[in-house]
């Protein structure tokens, strides 16, 4: 399947989840484009999109958001999943984290079939104002979990795999296919 990844990043390291989500889709046998949020122009050639952004005081990317109203008419006509990358601790690592009010509000706008909030990453060193370099101060280092990351590509793929399947069989009506080529469809999705 086309897949396009969108991004939103302050300081990159909502684009290093983004190419990792990227990666592995493509390692996994789909087409993906990787592109920041804003330099999207046109989303009609893509089958499924994965929208990406951080998060900082509580708020997710505006640019992410500005994404999801751009395209909100586009995005409820394929599958879509979103993702954050924000908390500056390990609290992602103890289990999925509440999204905040910005994601629910988009997955429902949008029909996405999923969302997650993965650990951000913050360094003094790439702060420019106040706030951000008092935040890295208080709160530096890189709480991303790529195993994490990597799970999640996986249940996604596998609902891309199951839709690919299904829409293929609405297309091919007339065919029925065999137990045994039923079994091999089903061995794929589970890789």
């Amino acid at each position: 399947m086309k897949v396009l990844v969108a991004y939103a990043s302050e300081r990159g390291g909502t684009e290093g989840l983004a190419d990792m989500v990227g990666s592995d889709l493509r390692f996994l046998g789909h087409c993906v484009t990787d592109l920041p949020a804003r330099a999207v122009q046109n989303i009609d050639e893509f089958d499924a999109v994965i929208i990406g952004g951080s998060i900082y005081f509580g708020h997710w990317n505006p640019e992410a958001l500005d994404f999801v109203n751009r395209f909100a008419d586009s995005l409820r006509q394929r599958p879509v999943w979103l993702f954050a990358s924000g908390p500056l601790n390990h609290d992602a690592d103890n289990g999925p984290i509440k999204p905040i009010a910005h994601m629910r509000q988009a997955v429902k706008k949008i029909n996405a079939r999923g969302q997650i909030t993965f650990g951000g990453r913050l360094s003094p060193a790439q702060c420019e104002t106040f706030m951000s370099q008092r935040m890295a101060k208080k709160h530096p280092g890189d709480f991303r979990d790529f195993a994490q990351v990597s799970a999640w590509v996986n249940q996604v793929n596998k609902e891309l795999w199951t839709l690919r399947i299904s829409d293929v069989a609405l297309h091919t009506r007339a065919l029925t296919p065999t137990p045994e080529v039923v079994a091999e469809v089903e061995d794929l999705a589970s890789v």
